[in-house]
C-alpha cells in the first residue's frame, strides 16, 4: 500500500459523507463511490420523500413543517418563527454544504437569553441528522494560536461534517473577535499542520460551521456572516421538559425520515422552477439557494430577523452609541442637529466635524479602546486607533438612549490633503414615536418558545396587560396624542 503505482492506481477519495449526498445538480447521490464527482458515500438509500401541498403562512412556521422535521423542533424554545426557519436553513446548508465550500456560506450562531435553553442540544441534533452520531464540541479558546490548533485538530480527527464552537465567551464579557473563524469559515479549502509531524492535512470546506453562546456580541465582521437562530425561556429552564422524548434519540431514530424531507423540499423547489431567495445576506450564493428552497416550501420568514439580529450581536454598534452619548453630553462636540428637514450647510459641518486625532477624549469618555488609546505611544498612533474605529462606522445610524430620545448618524467629510473629519448627525424624535417603533420590534419578536411550539398561533399582548408590551400597545393605538417633534435644545445648549 505504501508503493507510489499502488497508491496512483487506487480510487482517488475527496469527500466522505455518511449521507447521500447532493450533486452540482441538486441530484442526490446514494451509497457507494461515485467516480465522476470522486466522492464515497457510506450511508443507507434514502429516497426524497414526496411533500405534500405547501401549508398556508397562515400557520406558525413550525406546524408547516414536514411531519419529522416538525417533531424533531417541536420542544426547543425558539424565540420566533424565523428562527424555526432558520434552524431548517441550517439543516438544509449542512445537506447542500459542497455546492458553498467556493463561494461561502454563513457561521450559524445559536444565540440564548440564558444558559441552558437548548442550543447545544439542538446543534447535536442536527449533527446527528447530517452524520449519524453525535458530534465533537469545541470549546472557544481567545487566544487565536491555540484555538486554531484545537479547530485544525477536531477537522482532521473526524469526518465530521459539523465544526461546533460550544458555549463562545470572553473571561471580560467583550465581543467574540477572532480572525481565525472568520478566515477558515469561509475559506474554499480548510488545511492545517498535523501536530507532530513535518505535513500538512487538506479538506474541502463542506463543514458546517456553528457557534454556540448566550447574549454575547460578535465583533462586525461575524456578526455580517452570520446566520442567527435565538432561542428565549422564560423562567428556570431547568424546570422545561421535552416530554416522553430525547430530540437526540429522535434524531437518530427517524434520521432516514428528516433527510428524505429535506430532500423532498429540495424536490420542491425543482419542480417549482428553482425560485431564487429574496432575502439579501453577505453571501448571496447561499441566500439565493437556500432562501428560494425554504420560499418554495411556504417558510418565507428566512432570514426576516437578520438586520435586527445583527444589531444585538454587533459590538460597533454599542460602541457608536456610547460615542455617539459622549459627543451629545459635551455640549458643542463634533455634532450637527436636524429635525428631518434639509441636511446642514457645509459650512458648520466644516466648522464642527474633527479629525481622528481630535475624538481621543470623547472615545476614553466612552470607554472605547481606553487602554490601549492612553498607552499610544504618540498622537499619530492613537489618531490612527480612532480613524480605524471610525471609518467603518460612517453612515451607520444608531438610537441613543437619552430622554428624549435621539438617532445618532456618523459621517466624514474629506478636507485638504485628503484628510478625513468626523461628525454626528442628531434627529430628535418624538416619545410616542420612538414608544411605537419599540412597541413593533417587541411585537415582532414575541412569538417567544411558549407560543411558537404551541399549536396555536401566538397572540398579540392585550391592551390593558400589565408588563412592557401593553404599555407599548397604548400608546402605539393613542392616536388622539400629537406626535410633535422634540426640540434639541430640550436636552443640548447650542
Amino acid at each position: 500500500m505504501q508503493r507510489e503505482p499502488t497508491r496512483a492506481a487506487l480510487p482517488q477519495i475527496r469527500q466522505y459523507f455518511r449521507r447521500p449526498v447532493i450533486d452540482v445538480d441538486f441530484i442526490v447521490r446514494g451509497p457507494g463511490y461515485h467516480a465522476d464527482i470522486c466522492t464515497l458515500v457510506h450511508s443507507h438509500r434514502i429516497e426524497p420523500v414526496v411533500l405534500g401541498p405547501v401549508p398556508s403562512a397562515s400557520l406558525p412556521a413550525l406546524q408547516r413543517l414536514p411531519h419529522h422535521l416538525q417533531q424533531l423542533l417541536s420542544d426547543f424554545c425558539f424565540f420566533t418563527n424565523s428562527d424555526v426557519v432558520n434552524y431548517v436553513a441550517m439543516l438544509l446548508t449542512g445537506v447542500l454544504a459542497t455546492h458553498f465550500a467556493a463561494d461561502g456560506k454563513p457561521i450559524f450562531a445559536l444565540d440564548g437569553n440564558q444558559p441552558g435553553v437548548g442550543k447545544s442540544l439542538s446543534a447535536t441534533a442536527a449533527g446527528i441528522v447530517l452524520d449519524g452520531v453525535v458530534p465533537t464540541l469545541n470549546r472557544y479558546i481567545s487566544d487565536e494560536t491555540e484555538l486554531e490548533k484545537q479547530i485544525g485538530s477536531s477537522l482532521r480527527k473526524s469526518h465530521q461534517s459539523l465544526l461546533i464552537i460550544d458555549n463562545a465567551k470572553t473571561p471580560s464579557g467583550a465581543a467574540i473577535s477572532s480572525a481565525v473563524i472568520e478566515s477558515m469559515s469561509m475559506a474554499p479549502l480548510l488545511s492545517g499542520r498535523i501536530l507532530g509531524q513535518s505535513a500538512n492535512f487538506e479538506r474541502a470546506n463542506d463543514v458546517l460551521w456553528i457557534l454556540t453562546m448566550n447574549s454575547t456580541q460578535l465583533s462586525r465582521d461575524l456578526a455580517t456572516r452570520s446566520c442567527a437562530i435565538q432561542f428565549a425561556f422564560e423562567g428556570d429552564p431547568t424546570k422545561r421538559s421535552f416530554g416522553d422524548r430525547s430530540p437526540h434519540e429522535y434524531a437518530m431514530r427517524h434520521r432516514g425520515e428528516i433527510l428524505g424531507e429535506l430532500f423532498g423540499m429540495l424536490d420542491r423547489w425543482t419542480q417549482a422552477g428553482r425560485p431564487p431567495g429574496e432575502r439579501p445576506h453577505r453571501l448571496a450564493k447561499w441566500a439565493r439557494i437556500v432562501g428560494g428552497i425554504l420560499l418554495a416550501n411556504g417558510l418565507p420568514e428566512f432570514l426576516v430577523n437578520q438586520d435586527c439580529v445583527i444589531q444585538q450581536f454587533d459590538a460597533s454598534a454599542d460602541q457608536l452609541a456610547a460615542l455617539a452619548e459622549a459627543v451629545l453630553k459635551s455640549g458643542n462636540g463634533p455634532f450637527v442637529r436636524t429635525d428631518s428637514s434639509p441636511l446642514p450647510a457645509e459650512g458648520l459641518v466644516a466648522e464642527r466635524a474633527l479629525a481622528a486625532g481630535d475624538w481621543v477624549g470623547f472615545f476614553i469618555t466612552a470607554d472605547i479602546d481606553r487602554e490601549r488609546l492612553q498607552t499610544a505611544k504618540s498622537e499619530h498612533s492613537r489618531a490612527t486607533i480612532v480613524g480605524n474605529i471610525l471609518s467603518p462606522l460612517v453612515s451607520r445610524t444608531v438610537e441613543v438612549q437619552v430622554r428624549p430620545p435621539v438617532t445618532a448618524t456618523l459621517q466624514s467629510i474629506t478636507g485638504r490633503s485628503k484628510r478625513k473629519s468626523y461628525y454626528f448627525v442628531f434627529e430628535a424624535l418624538s416619545l410616542e414615536s420612538a414608544a411605537a417603533v419599540k412597541a413593533a420590534e417587541e411585537f415582532a419578536a414575541a412569538d417567544l418558545c411558549n407560543e411558537a411550539n404551541s399549536s396555536e398561533t401566538a397572540a398579540m399582548p392585550e391592551v390593558g396587560g400589565s408588563g412592557k408590551f401593553a404599555a407599548a400597545l397604548e400608546v402605539q393605538q393613542s392616536g388622539e396624542n400629537e406626535r410633535e417633534a422634540v426640540d434639541l435644545d430640550a436636552w443640548v445648549d447650542p
